[in-house]
């Protein structure tokens, strides 16, 4: 064939058989498997991209009397896995298109279900004989490989009535030089990419939602939110997988240069009691302590929530992820809930993320708090089956099944001690101590924990606020090393701090004023909501 590179594996002793596959000449590519498995016939090559180095296409023939040799595939995979396995396996799958199925096509489904490949989802029939239709073809494609697959088509047969029809499909894997964009442009829409929203936002929607669905005048019965762990989030983000996304927000090529020389090639090695590993590469995860890692885990995970059904709603904060939904009854709660923990575990799978189910943790908010349900809520993760807590931790806040708020109460109260008697000792020590000095550093380390997530905190009612002035209170008066009876008039006389809410109130307006400035319609109205309510 003019114009291509062939790479061919001839059938040895009878006629006709083999595979082959031809690549243009001006595509980088080189053989690197070539053999014969129990009349299974393999031919592998790997051609260089820009997106994704080096990926793998290989072509298979399976006799319709031979076995499939499952190893094949996990063996390819493991000389590369960025890789496309296509041609004739003689293999029918019942749910993906044929008519029945049959040994081979179980031999399929037991691979797909390692996890490792993905088969393309295609329901026309790839052979044809008389009146005969079968589909006897497949793709079997790695990940982002596989998402990147489009237009999959079958065609008239070539040359004779009866066979197998030319499969045929697109993929962009960038093997052919691109031209530098003169200027930088971050297409977010294009790449599905989620509006990214700061962690004080985050906390009201979730916190708003659980409120107007169990509390509300069109109040449902139950809600429910559930708080994903993933494990080594940062360490795990897939070089090849990363890259691929970033070429997807269509970046200048000097960018993605820089961005590829950030991530590839970086050598680690493990110690263990001074005994020193041999260097080995990294092909995942992104540098700790770089101002460069959060952003490109974000970018990795922008289209994590893209399969969550309509009916639940999401939290995306670096790494941390929340799902959240409601129904009229626990039943219809635990299916909603499973339906799109589901999506976000394929979609964790998909990209070789691992979810670690035991330290996820689950809430159930309902206007019955200490009613024991026939149907109670639990989900599964992995086989693991996820139990409601009694409060849990969301970016900072406690936030418990009731939404009072106590348990954030307990937990600031528990932290502030320390530090309490920090300001104390520090003022004791002193031999000079400065009063200006000393509000300084309670401002810095006590009143910042004290007054965290205020805006949440103006929904609770009076008693939360008056604990929270009692820390103040303490706090000031071991700054200022006075005593424990002194008036709560007096010690805001004397250091000038206002009185904790009316500051939270204080606050609240010019955040505001910066959402309206930002155009965050979202949060400007959740913000000015609380404040019409105090």
């Amino acid at each position: 064939m003019k114009g291509y590179n062939i790479f061919r594996n001839d059938r040895v002793g009878k006629p006709g058989g083999g595979v082959l596959l031809a690549v243009k000449q001006h595509i980088k590519c080189s053989e690197i498997l070539n053999k014969t498995v129990g009349k299974n016939e393999i031919i592998a090559i790997e051609i260089a991209t820009q997106s994704l180095k080096n990926i793998l296409i290989s072509s298979i023939y399976v006799p319709p009397t031979a076995k499939i040799h499952c190893n094949i595939f996990n063996e390819l995979y493991n000389l590369n896995n960025n890789c496309i396995i296509v041609r004739d396996l003689n293999a029918t799958i019942f749910n993906m298109g044929s008519r029945i199925t049959n040994a081979r096509g179980r031999q399929i489904q037991e691979v797909i279900n390692e996890g490792y490949m993905n088969c393309i989802d295609d329901d026309n029939t790839t052979f044809e004989k008389n009146d005969y239709e079968e589909k006897i073809d497949w793709i079997l494609a790695s990940q982002p490989l596989h998402s990147l697959i489009s237009n999959v088509e079958t065609h008239p047969t070539i040359g004779t009535l009866n066979g197998h029809k030319p499969l045929t499909f697109d993929i962009t894997i960038g093997t052919e030089p691109k031209p530098a964009s003169p200027r930088l442009s971050l297409k977010f829409k294009a790449a599905n990419w989620s509006k990214v929203r700061n962690k004080l936002n985050e906390q009201l929607m979730l916190t708003k939602y659980a409120k107007h669905h169990v509390y509300g005048t069109d109040r449902r019965r139950h809600a429910a939110v559930i708080l994903f762990d993933i494990k080594a989030a940062f360490d795990s983000v897939w070089h090849d997988g990363l890259i691929y996304k970033l070429n997807q927000l269509r970046l200048p090529q000097y960018i993605m240069n820089y961005l590829m020389s950030f991530l590839q090639n970086r050598i680690a090695s493990i110690e263990i009691e001074n005994n020193l590993s041999k260097p080995f590469i990294l092909n995942s995860g992104t540098p700790q302590g770089s101002p460069l890692s959060p952003l490109l885990y974000i970018i990795y995970t922008a289209d994590s929530m893209n399969g969550i059904p309509d009916h639940t709603e999401h939290g995306l904060f670096a790494d941390d992820t929340a799902l959240w939904t409601s129904s009229n009854t626990t039943t219809s709660l635990n299916i909603r809930l499973q339906q799109s923990i589901d999506a976000f575990e394929s979609w964790c799978k998909s990209w070789k993320l691992k979810l670690q189910p035991t330290k996820t943790e689950l809430l159930h908010f309902t206007v019955h708090p200490r009613r024991i349900f026939k149907n109670p809520i639990n989900v599964k993760i992995e086989d693991t089956i996820i139990k409601p807590s009694e409060s849990t931790r969301y970016l900072g806040i406690i936030i418990d099944k009731r939404l009072n708020w106590r348990s954030h109460i307990h937990h600031v109260e528990s932290k502030i001690a320390g530090r309490i008697s920090l300001l104390r000792f520090l003022n004791r020590t002193a031999y000079e101590p400065n009063d200006k000095i000393m509000l300084n550093i309670f401002k810095s380390i006590a009143r910042t924990m004290i007054i965290y997530g205020y805006p949440i905190l103006l929904t609770a009612n009076d008693k939360i606020w008056e604990r929270l002035q009692i820390m103040e209170n303490k706090a000031i008066r071991a700054a200022l090393g006075l005593p424990i009876y002194t008036s709560v008039e007096y010690i805001h006389k004397i250091s000038n701090v206002t009185k904790i809410k009316e500051d939270a109130t204080t606050l609240l307006q010019p955040y505001i004023q910066t959402a309206t400035s930002n155009n965050d319609n979202v949060l400007k109205n959740n913000l000015e909501e609380i404040f019409n309510q105090l």
